[in-house]
């Protein structure tokens, strides 16, 4: 049993503790970081996807005037209809979600209804949104092509920020390893220190002083 009273365990305690916190301090630390780090990869990479798009979009729009065809409404539609397959496939090959909906309601989504719901709220007219929950992220930006009534909604699917750096950044991943292992590393060289020069001399001490005997050096 612990005796609460012991010389070693009031000196030894407050050490600990002040350790820990130490160790607490830089955790959150650490998690803030990798939350910045998180913020501004994902940032990048629904703007590249943004980039892509938009670029798929502006070349079916160039070739009709190139053409000079955007009052031909047969080609017109027809080339509405080849653009939306375009961004459809970019999404699966992307790994991304989305839909695309025009004044009369939704022609295409990878996304129930359910889904949809929950993120209009958060959708501007256009440009990029982001919405966070406790532990996930989904961002992911809106596109409206006037020319066919269109709005393009791309979604990042739903991400655990460090879970998800630590799938796509190699540095992350082995990041993770090595800060636990640099912890029970300080923690095993505080434990031999504190052993080492605290604990066995003042249990020397009292052992001394219990026998009446004269202190030794420690």
């Amino acid at each position: 049993m612990i005796d609460r009273n012991s010389i070693r365990l009031r000196v030894i305690s407050p050490l600990i503790i002040f350790i820990l916190i130490i160790m607490l301090s830089l955790l959150v630390i650490g998690y803030s970081v990798s939350r910045n780090v998180f913020s501004e990869y994902y940032k990048y990479l629904i703007s590249t996807h943004r980039s892509e798009i938009k670029k798929i979009i502006d070349t079916a729009i160039n070739e009709l005037m190139t053409s000079q065809l955007l009052n031909n409404k047969t080609v017109k539609e027809a080339k509405k209809k080849a653009l939306i397959e375009e961004i459809k496939r970019y999404w699966v090959d992307s790994n991304i979600d989305g839909y695309i909906k025009t004044s009369g309601g939704i022609i295409h989504s990878s996304l129930d209804n359910k889904s949809i719901k929950s993120l209009e709220p958060y959708l501007p007219e256009e440009g990029y949104f982001n919405v966070e929950k406790a532990l996930y992220h989904i961002g992911g930006f809106v596109i409206n092509i006037p020319l066919w009534d269109l709005k393009v909604v791309s979604i990042e699917k739903p991400l655990i920020p460090f879970v998800y750096l630590l799938s796509k950044d190699k540095a992350t991943a082995l990041m993770v390893p090595t800060i636990g292992f640099s912890y029970l590393l300080i923690l095993i060289i505080t434990f031999t220190v504190l052993r080492k020069n605290l604990h066995n001399p003042l249990g020397a001490i009292i052992s001394d002083l219990r026998g009446k005997r004269e202190i030794r050096k420690t």
